[in-house]
């Protein structure tokens, strides 16, 4: 079968080639093991006119998608514009399923390995039936051995990945990057985010992925973005990491949590090519960490940065607003917090809290006391390329309005570049 792998526009973002996801080209990989005709397209620097091009000039049985809520939009306007074209769509927006157009093609909830096998009875069911299906698959019947790991082949080079570092970051040359997994799920339970919500934790054979590096070396990737929320939990196998990773002489950022948190820990990350981490704080307010379930303290969130930076290394600190428990001191105490860091290398990327479908706030909000509005804008991001003002997508149930979390976070975004914290995206 002839399939269109299309990584479609992400203008929302301010450099939309600096990350190219794995999960699409996993899928390719399998999908052409499997003997079936794959073409890749990276369009996420393009627009939806180049998208329209694309798809015309080719005759695919499907064209396969995937993406978060952030991207609905631009795929409801693919799918709006091609009725008659069969779609596979997956990732995370799967979970908003009913947000999608209608469209000709399947949904794929979990993961999509065992999707290029089915393809064949995919075409022969919709020759029969019209519209479009949501096909859940469960982690835990998945054996992810079996499966190869993505082959960054498949793109074209150029189009692999483009500039992962932080503005305060060592300055480095201008070179191809990808990111990469040791594990897939999450040990926590963050009531905010999906990568735990499947109760599903798989780590993959150190051998494997001293594989994965030595495919990526011999292309000429040498630069990592380890996205990887399981990293630092079991330090033998950090360390055997960082020992592949120093044997290739690679470098690469990692996004981790803030516990543990030794410095010896860090630097060993540092001496393995680590040139910067990026920690998930969300915020300096206890009260929200604990609303938020996040398995973090402020004390954790301090440690990690001055200890990762006493390394050497380049710091990034994921913040939040407009988040469920936030009061009118949450704000204030972020920026108390981050004023001790003042004069170092710490770049605080910010986001707007927005309630995905699939979270534990999503399915109980007033368990979390909040409303959820709707909300045209699902852009998370405070700096954005297209140059769009973020707006609360909540407000708290006897506490701060719609409006007045807002106008916190404008507050919060503008401190932050007074103050030379703005990741600028």
């Amino acid at each position: 079968m002839k399939l269109l792998f299309l990584y479609h526009p992400k203008n929302y973002l301010v450099h939309p080639d600096a990350q190219v996801g794995l999960g699409l080209l996993l899928i390719a990989t399998i999908a052409k093991k499997c003997g079936h005709e794959v073409t890749i397209e990276n369009l996420q620097s393009g627009s939806l006119s180049a998208v329209v091009n694309t798809i015309d000039k080719s005759s695919t049985d499907f064209i396969l998608l995937s993406g978060t809520l952030a991207d609905i939009k631009c795929i409801n306007a693919i799918l709006t514009h091609y009725p008659d074209r069969h779609f596979i769509i997956g990732g995370p927006i799967a979970a908003s399923y009913s947000q999608l157009v209608p469209f000709s093609g399947y949904a794929i909830s979990g993961p999509g390995e065992q999707v290029p096998s089915l393809l064949r009875s995919f075409k022969d069911e919709l020759a029969y039936n019209t519209g479009s299906q949501l096909i859940e698959f469960k982690w835990d019947s998945l054996s992810l051995e079996n499966y190869p790991f993505p082959d960054r082949k498949l793109l074209p080079q150029g189009k692999r990945g483009g500039n992962i570092w932080g503005s305060k970051t060592t300055a480095i040359p201008e070179v191809e990057t990808t990111t990469l997994l040791t594990s897939r799920g999450c040990k926590s339970s963050c009531a905010f985010c999906s990568s735990g919500s499947c109760d599903f934790t798989h780590y993959y054979d150190m051998s494997e992925v001293e594989k994965e590096v030595v495919e990526c070396v011999k292309i000429g990737i040498r630069s990592f973005r380890v996205s990887d929320d399981n990293l630092i939990s079991d330090k033998s196998r950090l360390y055997h990491f960082c020992s592949i990773m120093q044997k290739y002489e690679c470098q690469w950022r990692a996004s981790i949590m803030t516990h543990p948190n030794e410095l010896e820990m860090y630097q060993i990350m540092k001496e393995a090519g680590c040139l910067e981490v990026s920690f998930g704080v969300e915020s300096a307010d206890p009260y929200i960490l604990h609303v938020l379930k996040k398995p973090a303290t402020v004390n954790n969130n301090t440690n990690a940065i001055i200890n990762s930076m006493k390394a050497g290394l380049s710091t990034r600190a994921l913040m939040m607003t407009a988040t469920p428990g936030q009061t009118p001191i949450s704000m204030k105490l972020n920026r108390e917090w981050l004023s001790q860091f003042k004069g170092y290398p710490l770049l605080v990327p910010t986001t707007i809290f927005l309630p995905f479908p699939g979270t534990e706030i999503y399915n109980s909000p007033s368990k979390f006391g909040i409303q959820i509005h709707e909300s045209s804008d699902q852009n998370i991001y405070m700096f954005r390329g297209d140059g769009s003002i973020p707006e609360s997508h909540i407000s708290i149930l006897g506490g701060l309005t719609r409006d007045e979390l807002t106008q916190e976070a404008l507050t919060m975004k503008n401190w932050l570049e007074e103050n030379n914290f703005a990741n600028l995206g």
